[in-house]
């Protein structure tokens, strides 16, 4: 018997056993308060209850069985799994999750079989939209369901989007109060873009799953309010959190880099605080080529300063390949009498002999 469920977007997980699987609720409600359950569905799933967990369940033994009808059996000589795997190699878009869903609704394989309990199915939806929207990839929007179920799909698809006006406006559409992690990451961040004051609620209940996700829609509340130390101080405070804590939103952290840029322009008084912010890796160095060129951009306003140097220490000896990069490395160990300035020299002029390079050779008369 073997049943299909969903990890990741764009993975499926086959689990297979002997006999019939069914699921005891009541077990498995028990088991998401313990550890390490508790907290590895909270991180890497973005959930707190057992909705989020089925909202993964893809299809049941049924879904393989109707396969299975009519197919020889693999053997070492024709096995299409081996060749298949070789054909398809470096090949992406292959597997479409939502595909092999509507194949188990076929074969009325798209429900688990369950015991001692019962569950929300409407829960469940709302999950598999966070399923996307936590990874910040736009969830599919719900063949069918209750329009407040339409309307949060909406805001789920524009959060990823970064519309987050227009979010917050999908939200309102209907009445329910956000629910789990990545929901409250959602509303949090499009009631702190549009200023209000109410979002503190919503932010610091996000703060017990996410402290740094909550950090940084703090920031981004603060900046949309004028308050731009306090903003300044909730960013680092995001970001510093970010050096050891791998599990927020990329997406998230990403808008707090952006409202960083943000603060910088309207206070530039700040954007040195900005740089040393954004000095350190984030945790696994993610989000590492974002991070360093928001830092260039913070930082190189402006004439180089004496400490100048260690903007550049990051990427050195592979300074990324652009005028202002480039430039403003010159700049910066000519003023510093740094002896790298004569190979920052050469590497100027190597760059601009190519952007003068015409596209077309001369026509020969």
């Amino acid at each position: 018997m073997v049943e299909t469920w969903q990890t990741l977007t764009g993975d499926l997980l086959l689990v297979g056993s002997r006999t019939k699987p069914r699921h005891d609720l009541e077990r498995l409600r028990s088991r998401l308060g313990l550890e390490p359950y508790r907290t590895a569905l909270k991180d890497a799933w973005r959930t707190d209850r057992l909705e989020g967990v089925l909202a993964r369940f893809v299809a049941g033994p049924g879904l393989a069985v109707k396969l299975q009808a009519g197919t020889p059996v693999d053997t070492d000589d024709r096995n299409r799994l081996e060749f298949g795997f070789a054909r398809s190699l470096g090949a992406s878009g292959l597997l479409d999750a939502g595909a092999v869903r509507a194949a188990a609704l076929e074969a009325g394989a798209s429900l688990p079989e369950v015991e001692g309990g019962d569950y929300d199915p409407l829960r469940v939806l709302d999950e598999r939209l966070s399923l996307f929207s936590g990874l910040g990839e736009a969830p599919p929007r719900p063949q069918h369901g209750v329009e407040g179920l339409l309307r949060r799909a909406d805001a789920h698809l524009l959060w990823t989007r970064r519309s987050r006006r227009a979010a917050l406006e999908a939200w309102r559409g209907q009445e329910a109060e956000p629910l789990g992690p990545n929901e409250l990451a959602l509303v949090a961040e499009v009631t702190a873009d549009a200023g209000e004051e109410r979002a503190t609620g919503y932010i610091e209940a996000l703060r017990a799953y996410q402290p740094a996700e909550a950090d940084a829609c703090l920031g981004r509340l603060r900046l949309r309010q004028g308050r731009m130390e306090e903003s300044l101080a909730a960013l680092e405070s995001a970001f510093t959190r970010y050096r050891t804590d791998p599990w927020p939103a990329a997406h998230s952290m990403q808008g707090a880099l952006d409202a960083a840029l943000e603060l910088a322009g309207q206070k530039p008084e700040l954007a040195q605080r900005l740089v040393a912010a954004l000095r350190e890796p984030f945790a696994l160095r993610l989000l590492d080529e974002i991070r360093m060129e928001e830092a260039f951009l913070l930082g190189s306003t402006g004439e180089p300063g004496p400490d100048c140097v260690r903007l550049l220490e990051p990427v050195e000896p592979e300074v990324p390949w652009t005028a202002a990069w480039l430039n403003y490395r010159m700049r910066c160990y000519a003023k510093t009498g740094d002896d790298r300035v004569v190979g920052a020299v050469k590497d100027v002029d190597r760059f601009e002999a190519f952007t003068r390079e015409p596209l077309l050779p001369p026509k020969v008369d």
